[in-house]
């Protein structure tokens, strides 16, 4: 590079013309360190200001910026920090790009999602189990569409090929993430990390994942029996943990997770109680599960496997961690698939011991919510009738457990009338 006259003001840098030739001028001002501050003016007028600095020995041009954007006074300041830098062996030209690098990766959707998870972990608001399914929904589904766009640059119409792609593998799934991509723009919005969410217009039905009608779908005696059986034979490859996961499920009616993130600290075997705590409860109210004998020997049984870890229902691959609910649920899959039944789902179940208690075992239907921990839906009922009906509780449990060990543990053909045996 040429050199001309030093540079000693702002209009100095204003007068300096463009020539055939791109040169560069020494700038001098007061306050301003060692090594050279330079200005490069390009045959199109552009000009820039460089230091120009000596590292392990080797000469080196740092750009500071252009003459439009930043000021003599600011020059300065810039230069003397890459002097700084220089003097403490680290090349300004690297620790700008990591910087640079630094401040486009925070301003990535990817960034903007972890940002927003990070912050709903932080308040506590929502459960630890709806937090990861957001994160596992970013990760499995949509991050490899929209995690490298700038969070303030993406359109509706890239949120929409996104969503387009991930139905193609499964409706729930494009449903959902449509939720969670909402949910971490609108966290950007009230931040300012985003101007708007484009995701705001988009709706389920806009990608045919417009959520399927409620399921009606429980089992019969005669189909649990079935299941029972194969859940008993050598004809898969389930393991024990996961079959007694299914079988308590179907004895207790509980929900997915408390049964798959059940601890052993919540259990008095000896007096046949299972207290759900309040955190792990959806409506955040404690529950008790009154198990029958049947269910106690088969929590029981598990002692071997997992007594030696807090949980229940220890991964079998992943120690000191449950089983996940994708895990159970493709278990389901394959045991219907294998079972060549209806379509089966881990709520199917549920709705199942519900169906009995009434249907089978004549509870009432207010019985039956409580022993499904349901809040009632009528504000009135909720605040009036706080009774629990342990007692009608625990004999309806007792009485489902008999009728899986005498209808569904045991073959049709030696099964003994409920009601005659109870006689």
């Amino acid at each position: 590079m040429a050199t001309r006259k030093a540079v000693t003001t702002d209009r100095g840098l204003k007068a300096l013309k463009p020539e055939e030739k791109k040169y560069t001028c020494a700038v001098k001002a007061s306050r301003m360190a060692k090594g050279g501050l330079l200005v490069q003016v390009t045959p199109k007028g552009a000009k820039t200001f460089y230091s120009r600095l000596r590292l392990s020995e080797k000469q080196i041009d740092v750009r500071l910026g252009v003459v439009n954007e930043l000021s003599l006074a600011e020059a300065v300041q810039a230069h003397n920090e890459a002097v700084g830098m220089v003097s403490q062996g680290i090349d300004p030209r690297i620790a700008k790009a990591e910087t640079k690098a630094k401040r486009e990766a925070e301003s990535t959707m990817d960034a903007l999602v972890e940002r927003w998870l990070e912050h709903l972990e932080s308040v506590g608001d929502l459960k630890p189990r709806t937090i990861q399914d957001h994160r596992w929904r970013w990760n499995s589904y949509l991050k490899k569409h929209l995690g490298k766009l700038k969070a303030n640059d993406i359109e509706r119409g890239q949120i929409a090929l996104a969503l387009d792609k991930i139905r193609k593998q499964t409706k729930e799934q494009a449903r959902k993430c449509l939720t969670t991509v909402n949910l971490a723009l609108d966290y950007g919005l009230t931040r300012q990390i985003v101007t708007e969410n484009p995701a705001r217009l988009l709706r389920p039905k806009d990608f045919g994942a417009t959520p399927n009608a409620p399921r009606d779908r429980w089992l019969s005696i005669a189909e649990l029996r079935q299941l029972w059986r194969y859940l008993d034979s050598d004809q898969h490859n389930i393991s024990f943990t996961m079959v007694t996961a299914i079988k308590l499920l179907i004895f207790t009616g509980a929900r997915r997770s408390e049964v798959i993130q059940a601890q052993w600290s919540e259990f008095d075997l000896d007096n046949g109680v299972w207290l759900l705590p309040a955190e792990r409860s959806k409506n955040k109210q404690p529950h008790t599960f009154y198990l029958a004998a049947e269910a106690i020997e088969l929590v029981k049984a598990l002692l071997p496997e997992t007594g030696h870890s807090q949980h229940v229902f220890e991964s079998p691959s992943l120690k000191g961690q449950p089983i996940t609910p994708p895990a159970v649920s493709r278990a389901i899959n394959r045991i219907w698939k294998a079972l060549d039944c209806d379509p089966l789902t881990v709520h199917d179940l549920r709705r199942t011991c519900s169906s009995h208690w009434v249907d089978t075992l004549g509870a009432d239907s207010r019985l039956g919510e409580l022993m499904l921990n349901h809040l009632p839906a009528d504000k009135l009922v909720r605040t009036y009738q706080q009774g629990k009906q342990p007692e009608r509780q625990r004999d309806t449990w007792e009485q489902w457990a008999e009728v899986i060990a005498t209808r569904v543990m045991r073959d049709a053909e030696n099964v003994t009338n409920l009601n005659a045996r109870s006689a």
